[in-house]
């Protein structure tokens, strides 16, 4: 499948000059040289026959979009792509934050001082590896919370984006993570509403790509995010987003400008790009 996919991705991305030479090739080969108009005419079929087969293949919504924009890409990347040198892989970027949570404030999710840790982050700063493009299709953005304040580490807790308590509303569950809290029933809202009001936007080399509500990534029950992440509990963005080797990635949520904090509780999010990348092909 692979090779049938590497080849569908070699006509459908291949440049004009090779087509041309290939073209010109045919015509003298026949001894009756193409016209302009007929060369371009062999150049859009090709191209239109190898993206309706792509489309038809078994390649994800997310490596079909970044295939589509291999043009877009630097010489090199496109260039790998063209000739196999490169493949595409499954991506989940994720970033988990403690937030000290205040009215109308903004806060960074990604800085070019972060390192990857495992349970804090799996990317190195706030650009890709080097020679990597991403295709972002799905988003998840999820809120932790310790109730009572003792938790400081954002592995410490468990994430969700339903606004339900996770064991149901009014159990006697106090912290979405720590078993040693089980004792006092739950009058809180799970979500802080300062933080569930508020807007996630995401830029690119300073310029703005998305700009959604909080509450746009929650749902009302528990249950949606049962089963395989990257399905129900995502958002799954209309258009997806390019990000391109050497881009700088940011991301910042912003709080509503109203409300009140629920003071006794210390505040958690994990943010989760999903969608497909360029990575070099290993050696056989």
């Amino acid at each position: 499948m692979e090779s049938d996919l590497d080849a569908l991705v070699g006509l459908a991305y291949i440049d004009d000059i090779q087509l041309d030479n290939q073209i010109n090739g045919l015509g003298a080969l026949v001894k009756a040289p193409f016209t302009h108009a007929q060369k371009q005419g062999v150049k859009n079929l090709v191209k239109s026959k190898a993206n309706e087969a792509l489309v038809q293949s078994s390649a994800t919504r997310s490596s079909r979009f970044l295939l589509s924009q291999a043009h877009k890409l630097d010489d090199q990347s496109a260039g790998d792509l063209k000739t196999g040198r490169s493949r595409l892989i499954t991506r989940d970027y994720y970033f988990r934050r403690k937030i000290t949570l205040a009215v109308a404030s903004t806060y960074d999710l990604l800085k070019v001082s972060d390192i990857a840790a495992v349970g804090t982050q799996n990317l190195d700063k706030n650009f890709l590896p080097p020679g990597e493009n991403f295709a972002v299709d799905r988003i998840k953005f999820s809120y932790g919370a310790d109730i009572a304040g003792s938790v400081t580490a954002v592995d410490g807790v468990v994430y969700t984006n339903a606004t339900e308590s996770m064991f149901g509303v009014g159990s006697t569950t106090t912290d979405m993570g720590s078993d040693a809290q089980l004792t006092t029933k739950i009058t809180q809202p799970l979500v802080d509403p300062v933080f569930l009001n508020g807007e996630l936007k995401l830029f690119l080399d300073g310029g703005e790509v998305l700009s959604l509500p909080v509450k746009k990534f929650f749902k009302d029950r528990f249950s949606v995010a049962a089963g395989v992440e990257g399905g129900q509990d995502c958002v799954h963005l209309e258009s997806p987003i390019l990000i391109k080797a050497g881009q700088r990635i940011e991301a910042r949520l912003y709080t509503a400008v109203g409300g009140t904090i629920i003071a006794t509780r210390t505040n958690f999010c994990e943010l989760r790009l999903m969608g497909a990348a360029t990575a070099p092909r290993a050696a056989n």
